[in-house]
């Protein structure tokens, strides 16, 4: 029985270090000059307050979701990560394309946010 809960404590840990490595290199994307410029660009074009400010918060929790993701517990974390692994995978996936073609910014902050969403998710009650 030990060696199973071991097992699969094991498994859930590999899951939010692979997790966690594609976190900080959407990261690097995000926090990259293009990205910057962009979201200044369309600030300076159309004096969109609210979006800069959108953009600057959703870097900023980014980053705090990402370290209480790999501050949590794998114990208190197991069940959600496991539950939520495959939405989260894909919310990073869809955001490294989003920043990729850095096309539409309410698309970026969109995808930016519905990662932290399901990080938030899986972090709550986190011991």
């Amino acid at each position: 029985m030990t060696s199973i809960i071991i097992s699969r404590l094991t498994n859930v840990d590999n899951i939010r270090n692979n997790r966690l490595r594609e976190l900080e290199e959407t990261q690097v994307d995000l926090d990259s000059v293009r990205t910057f410029l962009k979201f200044k660009k369309e600030f300076e074009i159309d004096k969109n307050e609210v979006k800069w400010k959108r953009y600057l918060e959703a870097r900023k929790d980014y980053i705090l979701c990402k370290r209480k993701l790999q501050d949590a517990s794998i114990g208190s974390i197991a069940e959600r990560l496991e539950k939520l692994n495959g939405d989260l995978e894909s919310g990073i996936a869809n955001l490294k394309k989003e920043l990729a073609k850095l096309e539409n910014t309410i698309t970026v902050l969109q995808t930016i946010e519905r990662v932290i969403g399901i990080v938030s998710r899986i972090v709550l009650l986190a011991r």
